[in-house]
């Protein structure tokens, strides 16, 4: 086999099970959505207000809220429902 053969065999090797899998996950992969967690804990009890930035127990995931849950209600063939159903 020629040398321009083995390096187009190894760019299509390479495409096929390098790349390939890294652009799927990048472009069909979902945002994580968020845990919907609401209150903050200290090391026994629920706080009244979650800590703010250089106070104990500061960073909770109830002070976060990214990629809200969102539900959308759809029948047995995946299409999606009216608002009445």
């Amino acid at each position: 086999m020629e040398t321009r053969a083995k390096i187009m065999m190894a760019v299509t090797i390479f495409t096929a099970f390098v790349l390939t899998p890294i652009v799927f996950d990048l472009v069909l992969a979902s945002p994580i959505p968020d845990t919907g967690q609401t209150k903050c804990y200290d090391n026994t009890q629920e706080m009244t207000t979650c800590p703010s930035p250089g106070e104990d127990f500061y960073g909770q995931d109830a002070k976060y809220t990214i990629n809200q849950q969102s539900y959308t209600e759809q029948n047995g063939n995946s299409n999606h429902l009216h608002d009445k159903a």
